[in-house]
């Protein structure tokens, strides 16, 4: 054996994480955007179904008192089954049949941390006023 130092080794793990860093890799698009971006509806479009809906609902009306299944469902989503009519039924949050605080509890001790949206259709109420309210009942359930 021959007691000459013997050279430092050329590559190895360090050499290999070198050569990936310097690599470059061209990322091509898979869809290119061709159309300019354009609304489908205008507001007022908008507030023009939604009116329409709410004549619908109010002169016609859905009658649910004989299925239970479907009251089940309305209450677990905010709805004041006991209404009469659909203002009634669609209830801001924190009003109704709807326990916000054992939803929100539970949803902390499974450790959701997911989205949560709002639904705004239908309450006889100003957005703003809603939304205002609505977030109120939010924070006073979570205790915030």
């Amino acid at each position: 054996m021959s007691n000459a130092p013997r050279g430092r080794r050329s590559g190895g793990s360090a050499a290999r994480q070198a050569l990936r860093a310097e690599a470059s890799t061209e990322v091509r698009t898979f869809l290119t955007r061709t159309m300019a971006p354009f609304e489908v509806l205008s507001v007022e479009g908008l507030e023009t179904i939604e009116h329409n809906a709410d004549t619908i609902l109010a002169e016609m009306g859905i009658d649910f008192r004989d299925y239970p299944s479907a009251l089940t469902l309305l209450a677990d989503a905010g709805a004041d089954v006991d209404g009469e009519d659909w203002a009634k039924l669609i209830q801001p949050l924190g009003s109704g049949d709807h326990d916000l605080g054992g939803l929100l509890k539970v949803l902390d001790e499974v450790g959701f941390e997911g989205p949560v949206g709002l639904q705004a259709y239908g309450v006889g109420l100003p957005a703003s006023v809603h939304l205002r309210a609505s977030m109120g009942a939010w924070r006073a359930a979570h205790g915030r």
